[in-house]
């Protein structure tokens, strides 16, 4: 009997369904009880709706919490993903553009410097240059100016002692 209901049961749930098969179950046993069968069919159909819902319920929490993990996990970690790589392209292009302007500014400020040392340097030397000049114009003027002077005063006089004699 038992290895019948074994083999009947599973037979009887794919063909007909779970609640069909609860409700025959719970019709039988009212019925064996003596219980009228107008109130075993109400009794059946109040079991198997309960059944329904709390099945009902149980899958829906289930699923409901299963999807909602999953969905929550893959886009939490999408979302994760993308905000990464967005973050990273923006560093880096930020990045690279800082860096640029920077070797820009750096190298218009050296060559700016390095041109004003030049310009310096050539004031600086015309200036030495002038200055030497000057000194030595001078110099060499006030020298010759002496000797020129000391060797007409010896010529003067020796001229005039020629006259004289």
């Amino acid at each position: 009997m038992l290895n019948t209901l074994v083999g009947v049961v599973p037979g009887l749930v794919s063909v007909v369904g779970v609640d069909v098969v609860v409700a025959s179950m719970v019709v039988g046993v009212v019925t064996y009880m003596g219980v009228d069968m107008v109130v075993a069919v109400a009794i059946v159909v109040v079991v198997v709706g309960v059944f329904n819902v709390v099945v009902s319920m149980v899958v829906a929490l289930v699923v409901g919490v299963v999807v909602a993990t999953v969905l929550d996990a893959v886009v939490g970690l999408a979302v994760g993903v993308i905000v990464d790589v967005v973050i990273y392209v923006v560093n880096l292009v930020v990045g690279l553009l800082i860096d640029a302007v920077v070797d820009i500014a750096l190298g218009v400020v050296v060559d700016g410097v390095k041109g004003v040392v030049k310009v310096l340097a050539f004031v600086v030397v015309g200036l030495v240059d002038l200055l030497v000049g000057l000194v030595f114009e001078i110099a060499v003027n006030a020298i010759v100016g002496v000797v020129i002077g000391v060797l007409e005063d010896i010529v003067v006089n020796v001229v005039g002692l020629v006259g004289v004699v």
